[in-house]
């Protein structure tokens, strides 16, 4: 069942697709995203930056962020984009969550608006719950939140230097350890 928040963000005569996987790899998407992130200036490694990266969302890109209630949502525990065109989306965000969180789950719903709705080209709603995306659409998206959040060149640097503790370069990145412990483990990074 869709929330009535999700249905009351959709636009009238506007057909909503789910993403679907690119089959891309992991490889090119790596690069895509820390170029995306280069091109619109995002650099996580403060926290003004993480607010910033709010500023991009509205500024840059035209999307519009919701932080709602975790109680006024139904699927939507993670986040939901609701892409209706290009530079014109919503990102529905739970409020409980943290400013880590957040980011992490804005760049992941971001993953979904460059790489499955190919910059609002195609309407889609990304969520969980409902036309649930495919799995490798949502693995696609976590690889580009991981790359664009988290650079691999300036990840491994900060890796050394905050002893391997994905809870230290977590603070570095703005993002939660388990999204530092992951992009450790992609990359091939002793922990």
């Amino acid at each position: 069942m869709t929330s009535s928040i999700i249905e009351g963000l959709k636009k009238p005569d506007i057909f909503y697709g789910s993403p679907k996987a690119g089959n891309f790899k992991k490889a090119d998407v790596d690069k895509f995203a820390e170029d995306v992130a280069l091109k619109l200036g995002y650099n996580s490694s403060d926290e003004v930056s993480a607010y910033c990266l709010y500023d991009i969302v509205k500024e840059k890109l035209g999307g519009q962020l919701h932080f709602v209630e975790k109680e006024r949502l139904e699927n939507e525990i993670y986040g939901t984009a609701v892409i209706h065109g290009e530079l014109d989306f919503d990102i529905v965000i739970p409020r409980q969550k943290g400013l880590f969180d957040a980011n992490f789950t804005i760049a992941h719903e971001l993953g979904h608006y460059f790489l499955h709705s190919i910059q609002g080209k195609l309407p889609l709603i990304a969520k969980r719950g409902n036309d649930e995306p495919s799995e490798r659409a949502e693995h696609e998206a976590k690889w580009f939140a991981y790359s664009f959040l988290m650079p691999e060149q300036r990840f491994k640097v900060e890796w050394e230097k905050c002893f391997r503790v994905p809870e230290l370069v977590s603070k570095y990145f703005l993002v939660p350890p388990v999204a530092a412990k992951n992009r450790a483990e992609s990359l091939g990074l002793a922990i």
